[in-house]
């Protein structure tokens, strides 16, 4: 049911015409009234999208000016060129994207979440100061994100737009921060702090310094400049995309993934400073490898290579050591080091994994000092001889 409450106390001023009256009732889904203070307060939802109604377009609000809404306010696919008028507090998510707008004055300053993308903002001048859920400003004209809520507690969404600073942006964001497919050559001014993860890909980032150092999402910065990973986030990571970049050397990597890592198509020699421990996948194809010197120990997931491809769960020393032969680099990760601290932790089972290439190996210089102990010494040498004449 939809009414009309009025006053006595300067009542003129706060009647309604006809039809200013018939487009509340059309749009509230719930009911209006109009407060002391002359502005129109619903008490559930309002929804003037062309989207829902295309054959009616709207350029304003009819001249009223809204209070309080107590639900979702959607003018979102109109032709709205200003906010004049719009509620002043938003109690779910107020939503004016595609429109016309080049400003957010008359934005309501308080809302659950927040949607202006796909219009012509330049400023962001003008925005709510509190924002309960995400901000969405992407496909705009931004050069600039002054003005911006300094504290989102759901996702703030930057992307596409013609950003090349991130100076303004809110410095506590509770889930992700985006500003993918931006002209950032830069991190400055990132958020100190955010709950979930960073996607910064698609810009043309150097460096990842200012980049926050904690998060417990994925952080992904592919598709840019960078020649190094110095200043990325150390902690709980979910996962980390440094693909299509410059990189010859992953310096800088976080070292324990919760999820996966990857780093395909960059100028990679080796894999010094990668992670070693790593969760659903590691890939490093496309590079310019000559060692896997650094590669992780710990995969939980597959390892793909432009040399092999492990299955799922079963990368680890071991699987390397059985697979010397056919894939000669796995040697340029097993220094002799290595492969004794393998065997002094468990020998029954690299017996398995070097019983096929043990000969040969002990033949190099630098494995010559290699040994099993106690009978798994000879255990190794009757097992390799058996294996270099095909049992």
């Amino acid at each position: 049911m939809k009414y009309i409450k009025k006053y006595k106390l300067f009542e003129a001023a706060l009647v309604l015409t006809k039809e200013q009256t018939a487009f509340l009732d059309e749009y509230t889904d719930g009911t209006w009234s109009i407060n002391k203070e002359g502005f129109v307060d619903i008490d559930g939802d309002f929804n003037c999208s062309n989207k829902k109604t295309p054959s009616k377009t709207i350029i304003h609000f009819n001249k009223i000016s809204f209070g309080t809404v107590k639900g979702e306010f959607n003018c979102s696919y109109n032709m709205l060129t200003s906010l004049k008028g719009a509620p002043q507090e938003v109690g779910k998510s107020f939503n004016c994207s595609f429109n016309g707008l080049t400003s957010l004055e008359g934005a309501p300053q308080e809302v659950g979440s927040f949607d202006c993308h796909s219009n012509g903002l330049t400023s962001l001048e003008g925005a709510p100061q509190k924002v309960n859920g995400d901000f969405d400003c992407y496909s705009n004209e931004l050069t600039s994100l002054e003005g911006a809520p300094q504290k989102v507690k759901g996702t703030f969404n930057c992307n596409n737009n013609k950003l090349t600073s991130l100076k303004g942006a809110p410095q506590k964001v509770g889930r992700n921060f985006s500003c993918n497919n931006n002209k950032l050559a830069s991190l400055e001014g990132v958020p100190k702090e955010v709950g979930w993860g960073v996607n910064c890909e698609n810009n043309k980032l150097t460096s990842l310094k200012g980049a926050p150092q904690e998060i417990d999402g994925s952080f992904t910065c592919g598709h840019n400049k960078l020649t190094s990973l110095e200043g990325a986030p150390q902690k709980a990571i979910a996962h980390f995309n440094c693909n299509n970049n410059e990189l010859t050397s992953l310096k800088g990597a976080p070292q324990e993934m919760l999820g996966g890592f990857n780093c395909v198509n960059n100028k990679l020699i080796s894999l010094e400073g990668g992670p070693q421990k790593v969760g659903p996948y590691f890939s490093c194809s496309n590079n310019e490898l000559t060692s896997l010197k650094g590669a992780p120990r710990k995969v939980v997931g597959g390892f793909t290579s432009d040399f092999f491809e492990c299955p799922y769960g079963e990368w680890s020393l071991v699987w390397a050591g059985k697979h010397i032969l056919k894939y000669s680099i796995l040697l340029t990760m097993l220094s002799p080091k290595i492969i004794q601290e393998e065997i002094d932790k468990d020998p029954s089972k690299m017996i398995g994994a070097l019983k096929d290439s043990w000969s040969k190996l002990k033949k190099k210089p630098e494995y010559k000092s290699i040994e099993f102990p106690g009978n798994f010494k000879k255990t190794i040498t009757v097992v390799a001889n058996l294996a270099d004449i095909g049992l």
